[in-house]
């Protein structure tokens, strides 16, 4: 039986997609599949980005493991945790989050969902929600303990299906004390296309 969380993607591409008149069959294995990637090199990475410091961890999630992406900087106010699309990888689009977040004082926190590039397993909605998860987890942990990110407010960001995982994430933990989920939702046209961007920014202002 599928979650309402697939049940909510496909009727946001529905939506989407009325004004184009199209017939859609979706189904999950045309929206969510293994998508191939590897590990950083952070040497490389420290160098391409020398006001970084890079980091890599191994989530341990059931008998498999989420690759994540640390990305930090000395005057960080806060600390984003993001989840890409479903074609996003660490190693393919890591440059671009860096990019877009590069003039602002955030540490990044950037996983590979379950089954996508370096993390293990069989990619799948439910697996990709309950994964996103232990990363949630593992970083507020890492916010107590560890030096490059401790003390630092998180911000939840999701771009396309991410931003689903971004959802169920601040619903699933807005109810923990000193939590506060601000939404932010932004949709604008693909040049070219009929495509849409949905992006949603999750902000945790006090959760440390």
């Amino acid at each position: 039986m599928k979650t309402r969380f697939f049940a909510t993607f496909v009727l946001a591409l529905a939506l989407l997609s009325l004004n184009a008149c199209r017939t859609l069959n979706l189904q999950e294995k045309s929206l969510v599949k293994r998508v191939a990637g590897g590990e950083l090199n952070l040497t490389q990475e420290a160098i391409d980005h020398p006001q970084l410091r890079f980091e890599s961890e191994r989530v341990q999630f059931g008998s498999e493991q989420i690759y994540v992406m640390i990305a930090s900087r000395a005057d960080a106010k806060a600390t984003v945790l993001y989840f890409g699309g479903n074609n996003s990888t660490v190693e393919k689009h890591h440059s671009r989050l860096i990019e877009q977040y590069q003039a602002l004082p955030v540490n990044l926190i950037m996983a590979d969902h379950l089954g996508y590039g370096a993390s293990t397993g069989t990619a799948s909605f439910d697996g990709m929600q309950a994964a996103a998860v232990a990363v949630y987890d593992a970083a507020i942990g890492w916010g107590k303990n560890r030096a490059s990110v401790q003390g630092k407010p998180i911000i939840v960001h999701g771009l396309s299906i991410g931003s689903f995982v971004a959802r169920i994430l601040c619903r699933d933990f807005s109810t923990l004390a000193g939590l506060n989920c601000n939404e932010q939702c932004r949709i604008k046209h693909c040049s070219g296309g009929n495509d849409r961007l949905i992006q949603r920014y999750f902000s945790a202002v006090a959760l440390l």
